[in-house]
């Protein structure tokens, strides 16, 4: 079967090739993030796709110059590794920098959650969270949290990781937690008044997590807090920080009514 006409090759690159350390960046491109370069040695520690993720280089001048690919490159050479390129056939366009990196995307964490939906070994999970997320008004990160079954805060980048990896664990003890916690966040839907719940506030993820930052201490009173919001005066839809959320759902707590 003929897969059609080769145009580009991949070169793999070595250290002791003359072009390892030799490659140069074109002026113009966005600075160097020394964070982002860390953060690739470690996802290349821990699985490397390089050989699948080649840089993109321009021969001009006598010079290769990276279009797309330089923190890739700096990560490869503090792990002193070989790295690929394709060395680009088509004429420069100085523009071509720019799109390259407009057009690239991190994957966010709903993209993980489809494509390990659709892989056998992990579709029974996934598929369960992305119901949970479909069916109600909730961030990814919030949902992640129920699911490590602390608050998001203390648990955000360790629970992240896992979820990425496709290592989301659950039975009947996170489906309980999760499921008291999403019908506390969806009891808030109409449980104000003066004034309504903005949509926009409700899938907060600081709202939610304020929520569920009171809904965790044990001596907070949930149906307290419902019943007073619905008689009196708050500030959500103005404040935007988890912190000052946490303040007003207390203060609404401890509002005392007359009977």
């Amino acid at each position: 079967m003929v897969l059609g006409t080769l145009h580009n090759k991949v070169l793999k690159i070595g250290t002791g090739n003359k072009l390892y350390t030799s490659l140069e960046f074109f002026e113009g491109n966005r600075n160097v993030n020394s964070k982002n370069v860390q953060r690739l040695i470690g996802a290349i520690k821990e699985y490397n796709l390089l050989s699948i993720c080649p840089l993109l280089v321009y021969y001009i001048d006598g010079v290769y110059k990276i279009a797309d690919g330089q923190h890739r490159y700096l990560a490869a050479l503090e792990l002193n590794i070989p790295f690929y390129i394709i060395v680009v056939k088509e004429p420069y366009d100085i523009t071509v920098i720019g799109r390259l990196n407009s057009n690239h995307k991190n994957w966010r964490l709903g993209d993980y959650a489809k494509h390990w939906a659709n892989q056998k070994e992990t579709s029974k999970v996934y598929g369960k969270y992305l119901e949970y997320y479909n069916e109600n008004k909730i961030t990814h990160g919030i949902l992640i949290a129920l699911y490590n079954k602390v608050h998001i805060r203390l648990h955000r980048e360790g629970g992240n990781k896992y979820f990425k990896n496709g290592e989301l664990i659950f039975n009947n003890l996170i489906r309980d937690h999760v499921e008291d916690r999403l019908y506390k966040l969806k009891q808030l839907e109409g449980a104000a008044l003066n004034p309504v719940l903005k949509p926009s506030t409700l899938k907060k993820q600081q709202f939610q997590g304020a929520i569920l930052t009171a809904v965790n201490n044990e001596n907070f009173n949930f149906k307290k807090f419902l019943q007073n919001l619905y008689h009196s005066r708050h500030r959500f839809n103005e404040l935007a920080k988890t912190v000052d959320m946490v303040h007003e759902i207390y203060r609404i707590e401890n509002i005392r009514r007359r009977k």
